[in-house]
């Protein structure tokens, strides 16, 4: 029985997960006001729960922040023909936190950071080629590796299990 216990305590303990806080001490150290001014390009893939790539992607990022509010706006070209947009607007909620909403964005999203990493959660309406739509929940991490760059990925979710992912860089024009 004591074993059980234990090895249940273990499992939870590595279930715990990764937060921002634990790159508190990575540089370089993200800051969006300094970060996100200017124009940007954005490169990446869209994998299925099977990790195959689905499609890939361009978009071109207009970015603004200042002391307590940040645009996004983004357009996407995707390898299919699609083309989309997202306009995000943020206010900042604490010294390392924003609240961000978008159009295809239900309810806020969640922004913080610490050290070089990003975290936003949010939940994401998507269209289906049917006609329908899915709400994905999406958990996003960004990390900056030089001033000019972040890497993004992106896990998506529906009723707690893992259906792709979306890998990214975010450069600075």
């Amino acid at each position: 029985m004591r074993v059980l216990l234990i090895a249940a305590m273990l499992t939870l303990v590595g279930c715990a997960g990764v937060s921002v806080k634990d790159y508190a001490e990575v540089e370089p150290r993200f800051d969006p006001i300094e970060f996100f001014n200017g124009d940007f390009i954005a490169e990446g893939v869209i994998q299925n729960r099977s990790g195959a790539v689905t499609r890939h992607f361009v978009a071109t990022i207009d970015a603004y922040w200042d002391e307590e509010r940040g645009v996004l706006d983004e357009v996407f070209l995707f390898s299919d023909g699609e083309e989309s947009e997202r306009y995000w607007e943020f206010t900042r909620t604490g010294p390392n936190s924003w609240s961000g909403t978008a159009g295809d964005v239900v309810g806020e999203s969640r922004l913080v950071h610490d050290g070089n990493a990003i975290q936003m959660k949010y939940r994401l309406d998507v269209p289906l080629q049917n006609g329908r739509n899915i709400v994905l929940n999406m958990d996003d991490w960004l990390y900056q590796v030089s001033d000019d760059t972040l890497i993004n990925e992106t896990i998506m979710r529906k009723f707690g299990f893992r259906v792709g992912k979306i890998i990214l860089t975010i450069r600075r024009i």
